[in-house]
């Protein structure tokens, strides 16, 4: 729900585009009704990441002078039209437009915007905004200098954004965007120690996501999910609450509302003992081999092996808790498969294939992303790291503390000879290229003390020459 000002030049018309065919993919169909008492509603069904359909309404402050449709754009069912309106909008020439979205139906959206927003009182809005913001930002009491100040409360409102209420005033709570791959570390916990009012309707909506999909949320957005990423890890975070005892209807560990946790358990055990159509779950496959073979899953089986591994010590930590013996025997063995895949004559945990043989040649350097590849968005140094669930046996494979110590210093290792790297390996290259550095220095050595600079980039976008780059390192 949103509440909109615009201020236009007193010598300029006021008027806005209405076009509910825009979208970032494409679109199936939409709809859109004509205006009438300054309100107009729709429909609009779009392919994406995932496709989903919505309804919207919107109320204007003030009534058309005219109407005129200026494109109609075409879908897959039909066209829909393109209308601009203009406005009689005062002396001030000020128009606010009021916009709410609803996944069940027109009407639905237009209750949204009586009950949340009835008036046109921007600034009074506008107010309860920032004053709901700054208590929420506000729960963290921080010194240091300005720019990390602003860089912590920046990070804090990016967590507080997201996940999003995706459900109508007259329903349960309902939220959806959990990318739960890139928040069960970090993000996930957090939302226990500073927002816990709101965890136990976060896992409610979990178990909503099972109920109506199948499985356990992986990475949704408006209530269906892209399923893009390995590993489904709403489990770890659906187990944190469980532990912390949140959920129980007391208001110290939440808003009040109570989770069931039998039935929760049961979401987690089926999520992650069956596939129901999803196509990086292959529970079958592991089961069978113990990993994920790369001749049978020729993507990310590495990664896919150790996050899973991660979900089942986490899916064995409740039932401990809930006493199911069995079921916390099996998890807790299959948490531990990923040592199948440790070669201990590389120090490597990497690909092997059904029959047992290691993945040759193997470059632990090789940075991939998501396809024809056994390491997700890294290389076998990122995810060698990966067995976040038991450390003290991770290190045992590694040769002991020494051994490992030596290994978290991989970029200090030495070449026996000449090697060619990608640009690709020495940054992100997804998403945001805000995020990867357009000033660098690679340096080199041979005893760790003395460095030379083997190359450096000023002003390179990172993103869009990724695959460009190469040179020569000597060491």
């Amino acid at each position: 729900m949103s509440l909109f000002r615009f201020t236009f030049p007193k010598d300029k018309p006021a008027s806005l585009l209405f076009d509910p065919s825009w979208t970032f993919s494409k679109t199936k169909s939409a709809e859109i009704a004509p205006m009438k008492d300054r309100r107009v509603s729709g429909h609009v069904d779009r392919h994406g990441w995932p496709g989903h359909e919505y309804w919207f309404a919107w109320e204007i402050s003030a009534d058309p002078t005219v109407g005129r449709v200026v494109k109609e754009v075409k879908t897959e069912k039909g066209k829909v039209p393109k209308t601009v309106y203009e406005f009689d909008a005062g002396k001030d020439n000020v128009l606010y437009l009021k916009v709410s979205l609803s996944r069940t139906s027109a009407e639905g959206a237009r209750r949204n915007i009586d009950a949340e927003i009835p008036g046109w009182d921007f600034d009074g809005v506008l107010a309860a905004n920032q004053a709901a913001w700054r208590e929420l930002l506000g729960r963290v009491e921080a010194k240091g200098e300005p720019y990390q100040l602003k860089g912590l409360y920046t990070a804090l409102y990016h967590l507080c954004f997201q996940p999003n209420l995706i459900s109508d005033v007259d329903e349960s709570d309902l939220y959806s965007t959990f990318s739960c791959w890139d928040t069960y570390r970090a993000a996930g916990p957090l939302y226990t120690i500073l927002t816990p009012e709101y965890v136990p309707a976060f896992i409610n909506s979990m178990l909503w996501h099972f109920d109506n999909n199948g499985y356990l949320p992986v990475w949704t957005l408006w209530g269906k999910d892209n399923q893009c990423m390995v590993g489904v890890h709403s489990v770890p975070m659906i187990v944190d609450a469980f532990l912390k005892g949140m959920g129980n209807g007391e208001r110290g560990t939440g808003n009040g509302e109570r989770v069931d946790w039998n039935k929760a358990w049961e979401c987690v055990r089926t999520t992650l003992r069956e596939n129901r159509g999803r196509y990086k779950a292959n529970y079958d496959i592991l089961d069978k081999y113990g990993y994920y073979p790369f001749d049978i899953v020729k993507d990310e089986s590495v990664s896919r092996l150790l996050e899973s591994c991660y979900d089942d010590a986490c899916a064995a930590r409740m039932a401990e808790r809930l006493g199911k013996d069995e079921d916390a025997k099996f998890f807790r063995e299959r948490s531990r498969t990923w040592t199948k895949c440790y070669d201990p004559s590389t120090g490597f945990i990497r690909a092997r294939d059904s029959k047992g043989e290691w993945r040759d040649p193997f470059d632990p350097y090789q940075i991939s992303h998501i396809s024809h590849c056994d390491y997700t968005e890294g290389n076998a140094f990122h995810w060698n790291w990966h067995v976040m669930q038991d450390p003290d046996l991770l290190v045992e494979k590694l040769g002991g503390a020494t051994a490992a110590s030596r290994a978290a210093v991989w970029l200090q290792f030495k070449f026996a000879e000449p090697t060619k790297l990608s640009g690709y390996r020495w940054y992100t290259a997804n998403d945001y290229e805000e995020r990867d550095p357009r000033d660098w220095r690679f340096l080199g050595s041979n005893d760790g003390v003395n460095w030379l600079v083997v190359d450096m980039v000023y002003n390179f976008n990172a993103t869009s020459d990724r695959n460009k780059l190469a040179f020569t390192a000597h060491f």
